[in-house]
């Protein structure tokens, strides 16, 4: 199945029009340019080929050529991948060619800032799309809760249970004191001041 040249078309203009706005976009494009680079949904069986040049780039459906690197994921993966917000790695994707090309490149996309879902609607239909996106979004705050209390598990038995770190009113106390101790050692160099002026 490829996709519909209105999108590509749609989308390569959006992009484009960001790269031309923004100097951090302009400089990952020069840092990408020449290299092809292929992303294909699953399930769907689509994919979009993205060639990068100086200072825009150009989106392909159905580009037969070679490409530096791919990367294939279900929409789901591919999405979170997509937006890096869900932290996903690399691993929840099949990727082929250039390992580092392709972090490079998924860096780059959440600069564009697009809203995937709404791209996705016109290829799928709003229903599915704003399903997707939910599940998506559920997701999403299940993995920030989970991170959440695994770093809260973690400080609680460093501090609590083996000590290493100290707890909060601990390390108060030590900012307290230390202010103490350096409020006397200044009240002590003014004296040592005032008696050596005075020998």
């Amino acid at each position: 199945m490829e996709l519909p040249t209105p999108l590509i078309a749609a989308l390569e203009h959006g992009m484009n029009q960001r790269i031309r706005s923004d100097l951090d976009l302009k400089q990952a494009c020069h840092s990408l340019q020449g290299k092809r680079i292929g992303v294909h949904v699953k399930g769907l069986e689509c994919g979009l080929t993205f060639i990068f040049h100086m200072d825009q780039l150009e989106l392909l459906g159905g580009y037969q050529g070679e490409v530096n690197a791919s990367v294939s994921a279900l929409p789901l993966s591919l999405i979170n991948l997509l937006s890096r917000r869900a932290g996903l790695e690399i691993s929840d994707a099949e990727v082929s060619g250039d390992r580092l090309l392709v972090e490079a490149f998924l860096d780059m996309l959440p600069l564009f800032n697009l809203d995937w879902e709404a791209h996705l609607s016109q290829l799928t239909g709003g229903v599915f799309a704003h399903q997707l996106g939910n599940r998506v979004r559920r997701f999403q705050q299940e993995k920030r809760r989970g991170q959440q209390s695994m770093r809260d598990n973690i400080r609680d038995y460093l501090q609590e249970e083996v000590g290493l770190i100290p707890t909060s009113a601990e390390y108060q106390g030590w900012v307290t004191d230390r202010t103490c101790l350096d409020d006397r050692l200044a009240k002590l160099e003014k004296r040592i001041n005032h008696l050596a002026a005075r020998i």
